[in-house]
């Protein structure tokens, strides 16, 4: 009898030793690569940004602004009642959580939900919202790295390398999205809710959860047959946040001393968002990242140095918007009043 909490008990443990795992072999990663390319010339490029390290924080505003943006169009049946500010401050909340656990392990979205509900919004509202701007963000996503690869041929003279092979994936992806398009126009937990019958679990969790998940599907199908105007203006408003990405490369290395052009550094940002995503199993991509700026820079002409020069502002601009996520974190944990919801806002205008 007793070995039934001590079993429940090491079974919640072990994805966190996982991840724990995993944080540290990032971290080692990372100070092998800082070994082995030398200190010397990565301290004299950081030490050059001097004053501008503010402009290495700030532009990032821009990329959160119209991430945020986004998210506002993908709410059903009107915009978000409390104004854009605190849906652009619950956005930092919800991307700090993100930042720091795997991207596969879904953190930042249930955490989208989780904000949202600290402020009173209903939950299948919360789940609408979130649930279409994931789709529209990988929407966007796409788009951005499909205007990324049409560049790559034009900065880097070694193109042909891998191009074939992301153009395939990127096809494969783009089916994908329009299969989850399609899927949550006809339910999207209806198809959950029947496999979890069929093969009979106990149905405490569905009677629990029940009108939720059908209230979900009913908003969410509802937003994907007749908002399409907001469907697509959240994709635009993701893909300009892409392309802001590129934008804060081309400053951060400017700061460094280290000039490229803006199309240049689009790709940089693309291809970064493509390592991105292959090690998401690992926090934060705690040295994957590094790793696979290393082979980008050394691909597009720049040194290696260069390259964790840049990922080590890149990261201190990451570890400030997660410190300002946590304490808007703390905040709402601690009750802090939602504002006046704006009547003004009726239309699905800020």
């Amino acid at each position: 009898m007793n070995d039934g909490p001590k079993n429940k008990s090491a079974q919640a443990s072990w994805p966190r030793t996982v991840t724990w795992l995993l944080f540290v072999v990032g971290l080692g990663s990372l100070v092998v690569l800082l070994w082995r390319m030398g200190l010397g010339e990565i301290t004299t490029q950081l030490t050059a940004v001097g004053w501008k390290l503010p402009l290495v924080v700030l532009p990032y505003i821009v990329v959160a602004i119209f991430d945020a943006l986004g998210w506002w169009f993908a709410f059903p049946s009107g915009p978000y009642p409390f104004g854009f500010f605190d849906l652009f401050r619950l956005r930092l909340a919800a991307k700090a959580i993100n930042d720091v656990t795997p991207t596969f392990s879904m953190a930042g979205e249930l955490a989208k939900v989780h904000v949202l509900r600290l402020r009173g919004i209903d939950g299948a509202m919360a789940m609408t919202s979130v649930v279409a701007a994931k789709t529209t963000i990988t929407l966007s996503e796409l788009w951005f790295l499909f205007i990324g690869l049409l560049l790559v041929p034009l900065k880097v003279p070694a193109a042909g390398v891998l191009f074939p092979g992301v153009w395939i994936g990127l096809l494969v992806a783009g089916l994908g999205i329009a299969g989850m398009i399609l899927w949550q126009r006809n339910g999207f937990f209806r198809p959950f809710i029947r496999l979890y019958q069929r093969i009979g679990l106990p149905r405490r969790f569905i009677k629990r959860h029940r009108e939720v998940m059908d209230s979900t599907d009913d908003m969410l199908a509802q937003y994907m047959r007749e908002s399409s105007v907001d469907f697509w203006l959240s994709s635009l408003m993701h893909l300009i946040g892409w392309l802001a990405g590129g934008l804060e490369v081309w400053i951060i290395l400017a700061c460094m001393g280290v000039y490229i052009d803006l199309g240049t550094a689009i790709v940089v940002e693309a291809l970064l968002v493509i390592v991105q995503g292959m090690t998401g199993f690992m926090p934060a991509n705690l040295g994957a990242l590094e790793g696979g700026a290393v082979g980008i820079f050394l691909w597009i002409g720049l040194t290696p140095q260069s390259a964790l020069a840049f990922m080590l502002l890149r990261r201190l601009r990451q570890v400030m918007w997660i410190g300002a996520g946590f304490a808007i974190l703390g905040r709402l944990a601690h009750g802090e009043p939602a504002p006046a919801p704006d009547v003004s806002l009726r239309c699905g205008k800020i």
